[in-house]
């Protein structure tokens, strides 16, 4: 179903005209997402969204907890707990992106259900957090996903 909808102009348009109604929701709380948006979610820009935590506190795994607390919505973060890396010199490298993909799965949400996460990421905005970011307690066996196995926990 998923391939035929794929290619339905009308079903398309539903489904980026969601996408697009929750950046519109974003721009109002003011926000920093990547733009343009695309047809199946929208990237939260971390970095920018917290500016006081520092990278290697992972500012977007703090995003990505504080969402779900406060509104139940899960995300996922991707970018310096994906991506960074330690060479064969001892020398971390951190990606230039810390994003939280706010996936919108096809003919699930509603709406509503935007404005709930608009709300929520705007309500985060505007108070901050209780915490100092998150630092990674045990990463994953596997490099490419040790981002959704890791344990975490939060620096207070």
């Amino acid at each position: 179903m998923g391939i035929q909808e794929g290619v339905d102009f009308d079903y398309l348009e539903g489904r980026i005209g969601q996408v697009e109604y929750l950046a519109e929701q974003l721009r109002a709380y003011d926000v920093p997402f990547v733009e343009p948006v695309g047809g199946n979610g929208v990237y939260i820009d971390a970095t920018r969204f917290f500016p006081g935590i520092p990278q290697g506190s992972l500012p977007g795994v703090a995003l990505a907890v504080e969402l779900y607390i406060r509104t139940g919505v899960r995300c996922v973060e991707l970018g310096t707990s994906a991506f960074t890396y330690v060479d064969d010199e001892g020398v971390t490298h951190y990606p230039r992106i810390d994003l939280v993909r706010v996936a919108i799965s096809r003919r699930v949400y509603t709406n509503s259900h935007m404005d709930v996460i608009a709300e929520g990421l705007g309500a985060i905005r505007a108070a901050g957090i209780d915490f100092n970011g998150v630092r990674k307690v045990t990463s994953g066996q596997v490099r490419s996903t040790a981002h959704f196995t890791s344990d975490y926990e939060l620096i207070k």
